[in-house]
């Protein structure tokens, strides 16, 4: 019997395919406590597209450059594949390594017999295809649960506690109701609505110390705004992402709680640190489409139509995907695993841009044209909608959830329509002392809330009867209601602007204590 020199090429295929097959499953399955089963149907549905490209581009180009381009297709598929695994995820190396092994190992054989050109090649390459998204929806999933299950469960030999999940919801420009129309004449801050509906308590005279978003949610996360204020501009950043760890999550570990991070784009960073349990950037309503960050996933477009086939449904605004994502998980929260805090970012209502743009439309000096400002009032209250949708969808989640849970409501900053209003150089104030207030309301002015509205009263009363709070401080009593061991602060309260002077806060009432 003759025995062959070298294996068969469809031998060596079938074996890489089975090698790679074999490791993607591996990987997904050791992934099961970063994605949910519908992630997964949706990465399976990614792949089961490009090779579905790949077939038809190999089956219609000439045999000598049909090698070539899907060769450098299959590559660049398996790159974006793997940043976006590492975009989104706080994966161990050794699983990242296995997903690039096994998509690359996969993606060649498809690619070896596509490029042969024979028919017979060709009906495998498109089989094993099918065969390749067939066990990532079905098989796959089915070995760590289904999709109606919760994503987050307890680690093996950690003990369940019965502290509360913690939801900190941020809703970019979300400001008390009554300053909303002082801010903006001709305002419906219908999200007013929403809050009062579920009997969430609200602060008076809210504040955030630093603003814009990106100090506002890694100052919380840090939890001390006076060694906040001697940060530089990059370690400011650090928080949210978990490349720092904040006195927040310090806090929170020693209670057992998975400390997650959540944005609609990438625009707060995209690798997560030790700092955070998981961070999820360019989020939408666990749509894959959403989930790519990475310019290198599909060539950096996903169009509605292209995301109705991978995702298979709309997504709507980035505000009501994350807003449907997080009332998502709390219906999943299961009551015997680790408790979870969850920092959110919603956004809406939204501010002007920092060009004074609205709509499209351009004006020089938004706080002293009557015209922009009705552009962005009208803005302001079709985002404002969207909000109030976002809030109740929220709110009903956890009051359904089988967990305790407390959800802390906060803006971010304020809408900005003082944008271009003359300051001092020195004092970082506005030249007309008169608009001192406005200036200080409309930059650093906050909605601060807290849900269940009767939930924590030992902590809240006392913020609830003082002249002004500052969002820093609303976040430590929601922590110490949780049971977190949570020091006091380490200076005076103070608003930061961006000259460095410090403001306080208490000498800047916009609303009565006490008044709705």
């Amino acid at each position: 019997m003759d025995i062959p020199r070298r294996p068969s090429r469809r031998l060596c295929t079938l074996v890489l395919l089975t090698l790679g097959i074999g490791l993607y499953a591996l990987s997904l399955r050791s992934a099961s406590a970063e994605f949910t089963a519908a992630q997964h149907r949706q990465l399976a549905l990614y792949v089961m597209f490009w090779v579905g490209v790949l077939a038809a581009i190999a089956a219609v180009l000439p045999s000598r450059v049909r090698a070539v381009v899907t060769a450098a297709l299959g590559a660049l598929i398996v790159m974006s594949q793997f940043a976006w695994l590492t975009g989104i995820a706080s994966a161990h190396p050794a699983l990242q390594l296995a997903y690039a092994t096994g998509a690359a190992a996969l993606t060649w054989g498809v690619l070896r017999a596509a490029a042969s050109g024979s028919s017979s090649q060709m009906v495998m390459a498109a089989g094993c295809a099918f065969l390749i998204g067939l066990a990532a929806v079905t098989v796959v999933p089915w070995s760590f649960g289904s999709a109606a299950e919760p994503a987050l469960a307890a680690e093996d030999g950690a003990a369940p506690t019965d502290a509360p999940d913690i939801v900190f919801l941020s809703l970019d420009s979300l400001v008390p109701g009554p300053l909303a129309q002082t801010l903006i004449p001709g305002s419906q801050p219908v999200y007013m609505d929403a809050l009062a509906h579920h009997g969430v308590r609200i602060l008076p005279n809210g504040y955030s110390a630093f603003i814009p978003t990106r100090p506002a949610l890694n100052s919380l996360l840090m939890l001390d705004d006076a060694r906040f204020a001697e940060l530089d501009g990059t370690a400011r950043t650090e928080f949210f992402t978990g490349a720092r760890s904040g006195r927040l999550a310090e806090a929170l570990r020693p209670l057992g709680y998975r400390v997650e991070t959540w944005f609609d784009s990438a625009y707060m960073g995209e690798r997560a640190g030790p700092g955070v349990d998981w961070l999820r950037a360019g989020f939408g309503e666990q749509t894959l489409c959403n989930q790519i960050t990475s310019p290198l996933a599909l060539f950096g477009r996903c169009h509605p139509a292209l995301r109705r086939v991978l995702d298979g449904s709309e997504t709507g605004t980035p505000s009501e995907a994350m807003g449907a994502a997080i009332a998502s998980t709390l219906a999943e929260r299961r009551s015997d695993g680790p408790p979870l805090f969850l920092m959110a970012h919603v956004y809406s209502p939204g501010h002007t841009a920092a060009n004074a743009r609205v709509d499209k439309t351009e004006r020089k000096y938004l706080h002293a044209d009557a015209d922009a400002r009705e552009t962005y009032s009208a803005y302001f209250n079709r985002k404002s909608r969207i909000a109030a949708a976002q809030i109740d969808r929220v709110l009903s989640a956890a009051a359904a959830s089988p967990r305790p849970t407390l959800v802390f409501v906060y803006g971010d900053h304020g809408p900005y329509t003082t944008r271009r209003l003359p300051l001092d150089a020195e004092t970082g104030l506005p030249r007309d002392p008169e608009q001192t207030l406005r200036y200080l309301t409309d930059r650093h002015g906050v909605l601060l809330g807290l849900w269940p509205g009767t939930a924590c009263e030992p902590q809240m009363e006392p913020l609830a009867t003082q002249t002004a709070t500052l969002s820093s401080e609303a976040a430590r009593a929601v922590l110490r209601c949780a049971g977190a061991d949570i020091p006091d602060r380490s200076a005076d309260p103070f608003i930061a602007l961006a000259t460095g002077q410090k403001i306080d806060p208490n000498d800047h009432p916009y609303e009565q204590p006490g008044t709705p």
